[in-house]
């Protein structure tokens, strides 16, 4: 979750708006290698393409759906905004 926190900001709208999906995915997969670094380019590749048609990109798009709705993006932020504040 502290990666998370501590990444979020170059994920936000005004950092990611001239990026596409594939872009943001690049990301993302960087983040992931660099969390787990057991994790392999093809194990990703085989669950996240970055243009849909895996069940890891249709489970990726109904979580984050889910989270906007709940405002739990709205929570991180505020979260990473005072971790950044006290550092």
């Amino acid at each position: 979750m502290k990666i998370i926190i501590d990444s979020i900001h170059r994920f936000w709208n005004k950092q990611t708006k001239d990026f596409g999906q594939v872009r943001v995915t690049e990301m993302i997969e960087k983040l992931a290698m660099k969390t787990f670094p057991q994790l392999t380019s093809e194990q990703w590749k085989e669950g996240m393409s970055g243009h849909g048609g895996t069940d890891m990109d249709s489970e990726t798009r109904i979580a984050w759906k889910y989270a906007c709705t709940r405002g739990i993006l709205l929570y991180i932020a505020i979260c990473s905004r005072i971790i950044h504040e006290n550092e």
